[in-house]
C-alpha cells in the first residue's frame, strides 16, 4: 500500500513541493529511512527529512503567513522520547483523518505535536518513556485530570481513539482503550463549550467611528497611491534610492545614482504625507505600508465577515459583480468548509472596490521582483519585499494584522463608555462585562478579527436591540445586498447555506432566532408601553398582569422564551404597528400589510407606532391623485387605522 505523506493534497499548491511517497505495509510496517523527504518548498528544494529533529511543514499549510514547525527535542532530555514522538507524529501524518475524512491539516498536526510534547515532558518527570506513559491508563488519567489544558480535551480524545484504532505493532505502544478516560474527556469538553465566551460584538458607535476614520485614511492614501507605489519600486530597484540622510558610507557618497531620503520624498511629492505619519526612513516606510494594509484588512473584515486567513487568501482579482448588478462579492479561499481548498464568495459592499484597488497597487509594487501564475497574485504582500538585498527568498503573504497594525485612530473615538457596556449587556446578558479588564470603562476598544464577523451578523439582521444610528447608514447598502444574496433566492444561496459552520452566512442563520428572541424580550415582555393587538393583549393578561409587570420575574422565564425561538415555535418581526410573532412568512402583507396586522392573532401593537403609521400613511396619500383607485384604497386603509387607534384610546380612557 502506498500512502501520501500529507493526505490533504489540496495543500500542495506547487507540484515541485510534493514530499516523498510513503510505502505503507500494514503487515510488515517499518519507518522510512533517514533521508525520506518530509517537506519541500515551492521550488523543489528539500526543507525537512525524516532524520531532522525539526520538521518544517509550512509549505503545506493554509496559513502561509505563519511558520508551521514541529520540534521533537524541545525541552526533552531523553533522546528515546524524541524518537518516539517522531514515530507517533509520522503515523498521525500518514494515517489519521479529521471530521471530513481527509487527512489532518498542518494546523491540527502542529497543535497535536504540542500536546504530545506535553505528555512527553510529564513522562520524563515520572522517569519513564513516552510509550510507557501511553501504555498505562492510570498515567493517562492522572495527566488528563492534572495537566491537560482544557483546550486540548477534544484533541486528546481523538488521539486516544486513533491509538485504539491503530495496531499496536505499528505504533509500538501497548495501548488499551479506557472508557473512563474518554468519558472524562467528553465531560471536560462539554464543560468547555458551556463556559466558552462568545466573541464580543463591537458597540455601534465604536465600530462606526473606526470605520469612518479608516475610510478617510484609505481615501487620503488613494490620492498619493501612484507616487507611493513608484517610490516603493524605486526602493526595491536600488539600495541607493531614498538612502538615509544619516548614513554616509563611502559607497553611497561616491555613487552618482544615490538619492538621499529628503530629496527622494520631495521629488515624489510625499513630504507632507510622510511627515503626517512620521515616515523618516525605509524601515519606517515598511511599517507605514503594513499599517495601510492593516487598515484595508480591517475594512475587508468589517464589510464581508471573513476570517483572517480567508481575507489573506484574497488575490488581486478577487472582486466579482453579479450579472444583475445587485450585489458585490469577494472571492477567496478557505480550507475550513470542506476537505479541500475551496473557493468561496462573501457578499460585500461595492465601496470595498476602492480598498481592493489600493491593495492591488501596493501588491503590484511590492511584488516587483516576484512571479505568480495567472490570477494568483496575493492581495497582501509582505513589506519585507521592500528591500534590494540580493539572494533574498521572497515573502509572499503578510503576517496577520494585529490591533496595532493599522493607521492610528483618535483614542477618544474608540474609548469604552457606559452606553457601550449597556449595549453589550443587552446582546449577551449572561456575561459579566463590567468585571472584565478588557472592557473597563475608559479603556480603548481592542479590535479582534472575529469581532467583525459576529458584529456584521448581528447588525445585518437588525435585531432591534439597539439603535444602529450612523452605523446603519454606513452599512445600508451592504445590509440590502446581504439580504438579497443570502435570503432571497440567490443562485448561490443554497450552496452557501449547505456549507458547514464556518461561513458568515451560517452565523446569520444561527444568530437570527437568538436575536429575534432578545428583541422580543426587550420590545414586548420588558416594554413599558401598553401592548395591543391579539398577541399583545395575551402577553398583557397572561404575563404582565400575572407577574405584576415585575421585570425580574419576567426575566426569570427568558430561557424558556429563548428556547421557543431556537426551536422554531416563535419568531419576531418588527412591523409599522409594533411587531409580529408569526413563524411562517406572512401572505397578507404584500398587498395589505398594515390593515392585515390589525386582526392578526400574531400581532403586537403599540399606540406610539400606530400614530406614526397614520402620519406616514397621510403623507403617502397626499402624493396620490385624489381621483385614482389607488387613492381610494389607501384612503380606506387610513380610515381603518384611525378607527383602530380611536378604539384603543377609548378603551384606555375607560380603563382609567
Amino acid at each position: 500500500m502506498v500512502a501520501k505523506l500529507l493526505p490533504p493534497g489540496y495543500l500542495i499548491e506547487y507540484p515541485a513541493s510534493t514530499p516523498d511517497l510513503f510505502h505503507f505495509n500494514t503487515n510488515n510496517f517499518s519507518l522510512p529511512n533517514d533521508n525520506f523527504v518530509i517537506s519541500r518548498n515551492q521550488y523543489g528544494k528539500i526543507v525537512s527529512v525524516y532524520s531532522d529533529m525539526t520538521w518544517d511543514l509550512t509549505p503545506y499549510s493554509s496559513l502561509k503567513f505563519q511558520t508551521q514547525k514541529v520540534y521533537f527535542e524541545r525541552n526533552i532530555h531523553n533522546n528515546i522520547n524524541a524518537i518516539q514522538q517522531k514515530r507517533i507524529f509520522f503515523l498521525l501524518m500518514t494515517m489519521a483523518s479529521g471530521n471530513s475524512g481527509a487527512g489532518l491539516s498542518v494546523t491540527s498536526l502542529v497543535t497535536l505535536s504540542s500536546m504530545i510534547n506535553s505528555m512527553t515532558l510529564y513522562a520524563e518527570k515520572k522517569d519513564i518513556t513516552l510509550f510507557e506513559f501511553l501504555s498505562n491508563n492510570h498515567n493517562i488519567h492522572t495527566f488528563i485530570n492534572l495537566h491537560l489544558p482544557v483546550s486540548y480535551s477534544s484533541r486528546m480524545a481523538s488521539f486516544l481513539i486513533f491509538l485504539h484504532q491503530t495496531d499496536n505493532k505499528i505504533t509500538g505502544i501497548r495501548f488499551m482503550q479506557s472508557e473512563e478516560n474518554l468519558a472524562k474527556l467528553r465531560k471536560v469538553n462539554t464543560e468547555k463549550k458551556y463556559n466558552v465566551k462568545q466573541t464580543e460584538v463591537i458597540p455601534t458607535s465604536i465600530l462606526s467611528n473606526s470605520l469612518k476614520v479608516r475610510w478617510n485614511q484609505v481615501n487620503e492614501i488613494m490620492l498619493h497611491i501612484d507616487s507611493l507605489c513608484s517610490f516603493i519600486e524605486g526602493c526595491i530597484e536600488s539600495k541607493y534610492f531614498a538612502a538615509s540622510d544619516k548614513f554616509h558610507g563611502l559607497d553611497y557618497l561616491n555613487c552618482k545614482e544615490c538619492v538621499f531620503w529628503d530629496k527622494a520624498i520631495h521629488d515624489y511629492k510625499l513630504t507632507l504625507l510622510f511627515k503626517k505619519y512620521a515616515v523618516t526612513n525605509k524601515k519606517k516606510l515598511m511599517n507605514f505600508i503594513r499599517k495601510i494594509q492593516g487598515t484595508c484588512y480591517h475594512l475587508i473584515l468589517a464589510y464581508s465577515g471573513m476570517r483572517r486567513s480567508e481575507a489573506l487568501s484574497l488575490t488581486t482579482n478577487c472582486i466579482d459583480f453579479s450579472n444583475d448588478n445587485k450585489y458585490t462579492s469577494l472571492i477567496g479561499f478557505t480550507t475550513k468548509l470542506e476537505s479541500s481548498r475551496t473557493e468561496v464568495k462573501w457578499v460585500t459592499s461595492r465601496e470595498i472596490e476602492v480598498v481592493v484597488k489600493l491593495l492591488t497597487k501596493l501588491s503590484n509594487s511590492l511584488s516587483l521582483k516576484l512571479y505568480f501564475s495567472d490570477n494568483e497574485q496575493p492581495l497582501f504582500i509582505s513589506t519585507s519585499n521592500l528591500t534590494s538585498k540580493p539572494n533574498k527568498e521572497p515573502s509572499i503573504i503578510a503576517n496577520p494584522f494585529l490591533n496595532m497594525d493599522t493607521l492610528p485612530i483618535d483614542e477618544k473615538l474608540i474609548t469604552i463608555q457606559e452606553q457601550h457596556i449597556h449595549d453589550l449587556e443587552q446582546i449577551d446578558y449572561n456575561r459579566d462585562w463590567r468585571n472584565e479588564e478588557d472592557f473597563k470603562i475608559g479603556t480603548q476598544w481592542r479590535f479582534k478579527t472575529h469581532q467583525y464577523r459576529r458584529s456584521l451578523a448581528v447588525y445585518s439582521i437588525q435585531s432591534g436591540l439597539i439603535s444602529l444610528g450612523a452605523l446603519q447608514n454606513q452599512f445600508k447598502h451592504l445590509f440590502k445586498e446581504m439580504s438579497y444574496y443570502y435570503q432571497n433566492g440567490s443562485a448561490h444561496a443554497k450552496n452557501i447555506f449547505d456549507l458547514k459552520q464556518q461561513h458568515v452566512a451560517k452565523d446569520l442563520e444561527k444568530l437570527k432566532p437568538e436575536l429575534e428572541a432578545l428583541s422580543y424580550i426587550k420590545n414586548v415582555l420588558l416594554s413599558d408601553d401598553t401592548l395591543h393587538g391579539v398577541h399583545g393583549n395575551i402577553v398583557t393578561k397572561k404575563v404582565k398582569n400575572t407577574l405584576h409587570n415585575d421585570k425580574l420575574l419576567i426575566l426569570k422565564n427568558r430561557e424558556k422564551t429563548m428556547k421557543n425561538f431556537k426551536d422554531g415555535y416563535m419568531a419576531w418581526t418588527e412591523t409599522m404597528l409594533g411587531g409580529c410573532i408569526q413563524v411562517e412568512p406572512c401572505e397578507s402583507k404584500v398587498t395589505k400589510s398594515l390593515i392585515a396586522c390589525i386582526g392578526c392573532e400574531s400581532g403586537v401593537h403599540k399606540l406610539q407606532k400606530l400614530n406614526q403609521a397614520i402620519i406616514t400613511q397621510n403623507k403617502f396619500i397626499d402624493k396620490l391623485n385624489p381621483k385614482s383607485i389607488e387613492y381610494r384604497i389607501e384612503k380606506t386603509d387610513l380610515e381603518k387605522l384611525i378607527s383602530y387607534r380611536d378604539h384603543i384610546v377609548k378603551e384606555k380612557n375607560d380603563n382609567n
